[in-house]
């Protein structure tokens, strides 16, 4: 879709710019309005807006009476138009097909490109929110970050945090996810309200898809790594829980973890406490569920 409508671009006859003349005696680029253009282009199509700025290739091309809006890059906003207020992007392909979108902020190339009507999103990094359509209130930083949240337009997946290159690349409709570590809920699809501090914390959590994996928190270097399904487990420590609900049968919940390598062996087993490094480290290794409600400090 986006090279169609580059070349949609690339094609088009010379059109006369919508922009009045340069203000005399004032630096090339400046016109009335606040409005600043440089590039093939760039606000062709401006209206009645003010306080826009684009530099680049088409940048802010449609934008008729959007205003407030910053456009830095090839194809930054270049579908932009009204009523679309105080975006900003830098960045080629940066938010190219936003339509009415507000207040988002996209720094990095193909950062937010596919948002259309998306508000209040923050992508910080190549390919950050890549395929937003909808969903408001996501904060993307890293490369790939939350590339695929709200992929198919159902604007629910809402108020997500990741940080960390790769950070829940595949969320497409979870809502509500903090992740902050390289990977971190890397794999998380549908699911809700989890929280992912630390390198591959939680990576494989609902990579099934299920959604059923919710209220679930892991601090720590592959804390709750191989979670898939269960939910309501609480792992602080590296590799505590790591292997927790490795089957993704979602009976290993309810199970709390402080320490490294806590419970780390524990696949089935729920309700477990476990305080204190290598606590309970080898509970329910066989995988059998049956070493449920113990308690090691």
């Amino acid at each position: 879709m986006i090279l169609s409508v580059l070349a949609c671009f690339a094609f088009l006859p010379q059109m006369q710019a919508a922009l009045p003349p340069e203000i005399p005696g004032n630096p090339d680029g400046c016109y009335p309005a606040f409005t600043t253009a440089e590039g093939c282009n760039a606000l062709a199509l401006l209206g009645g807006g003010f306080g826009n700025t684009a530099i680049g290739w088409y940048s802010l091309f449609l934008a008729d009476a959007a205003s407030l809006n910053t456009g830095v890059g090839a194809g930054a906003l270049a579908l932009t138009t009204t009523p679309a207020v105080s975006n900003t992007a830098v960045g080629a392909g940066a938010m190219l097909l936003n339509g009415d979108g507000s207040d988002n902020t996209a720094s990095g190339n193909w950062s937010l490109t596919y948002n259309v009507s998306g508000n209040r999103n923050n992508a910080f990094g190549s390919f950050a929110l890549f395929n937003n359509v909808f969903a408001d209130g996501n904060t993307a930083i890293g490369h790939n970050a939350l590339l695929n949240n709200d992929f198919f337009g159902d604007d629910v997946a809402d108020a997500n945090t990741a940080v960390g290159d790769g950070a829940m690349f595949a969320n497409i409709d979870g809502a509500r996810n903090i992740a902050v570590g390289a990977d971190a809920l890397g794999s998380n699809i549908l699911a809700s309200d989890n929280t992912a501090v630390g390198f591959n914390a939680l990576l494989a959590n609902d990579n099934s898809g299920l959604g059923s994996a919710v209220d679930n928190t892991g601090i720590g270097a592959q804390a709750l790594l191989n979670n898939i399904n269960a939910f309501g487990n609480t792992a602080v420590g590296s590799g505590a829980l790591q292997f927790n609900d490795f089957t993704g049968n979602n009976s290993a919940r309810a199970n709390t973890a402080v320490g490294a390598e806590a419970l780390n062996l524990n696949t089935d087993g729920r309700a477990n406490t476990a305080i204190g490094v290598d606590a309970l480290l080898n509970n329910d290794s066989s995988g059998l569920g049956n070493a449920s409600g113990n308690t090691a400090v």
